[in-house]
């Protein structure tokens, strides 16, 4: 996750082990991502934007409440005021 001094964060290259069970994959990219939105959230970020263009990354972001805006998969989830 990269931090900007504009209160917003961008998540990129997120990526799973290969050899992990699907299960095991989706434990640990589900945790990962929440523990992303808390350090943005302790960082005072107010936007947190993620690309994703795998359908897997695209529903993981959608199960964590980001709104998908275009083909792109750009997400993107608003942490504050």
């Amino acid at each position: 996750m990269f931090l900007t001094n504009s209160r917003q964060a961008y998540i990129d290259h997120v990526a799973a082990d290969p050899d992990a069970t699907r299960e095991k994959r989706g434990t640990a990219l589900n945790h990962l991502i929440g523990r992303l939105e808390e350090k943005a959230k302790e960082n005072k970020v107010l936007l947190v934007t993620a690309l994703a263009k795998l359908p897997a990354m695209r529903r993981r972001f959608d199960g964590h409440g980001y709104t998908c805006y275009g083909d792109y998969g750009l997400y993107f989830k608003v942490l504050g005021d």
